[in-house]
């Protein structure tokens, strides 16, 4: 699905996977629900840890490749993610929130998205449309 606030944003049905090369395609457990799927991040030591920025609920996280999903760091949505290629302890993520007016945060993870902390300078970035990538 489309997550990033456009009028005609088509909803999302789950993560999708492939264990055949791609002939056939089933939701993998846990995701239909999840809405609209912004970005996914697969750790490049562990293939059966993912992250997810979803865009209602903020980032979730499996370790068992899918099997089951945990909110990790909740928020109104979340849009990108991504682990480091070179430390893949280390990942970074972007959420929008609401406090009374909508605002941006960057965070970081260095336990490979198991726990988020805000990034300094990137804490509270205002505006509904605004953006952090």
């Amino acid at each position: 699905g489309e997550g990033f606030f456009n009028g005609d944003a088509i909803g999302g049905a789950g993560l999708f996977r492939s264990v055949d090369g791609g002939l056939s395609w089933d939701v993998m457990p846990g995701t239909a629900e999840l809405g609209n799927i912004c970005r996914i991040a697969i750790s490049p030591a562990d293939s059966d840890i993912i992250v997810l920025a979803t865009r209602y609920g903020g980032l979730r996280r499996t370790t068992d490749g899918g099997g089951s999903w945990t909110t990790v760091y909740g928020a109104q949505g979340a849009f990108d993610v991504h682990f480091s290629p070179a430390n893949p302890s280390r990942a970074i993520a972007q959420i929008i929130d609401h406090d009374g007016d909508w605002f941006h945060r960057a965070l970081y993870s260095t336990d490979a998205g198991a726990t988020w902390l805000t990034a300094s300078g990137l804490e509270h970035v205002d505006g509904f449309g605004a953006r952090i990538e």
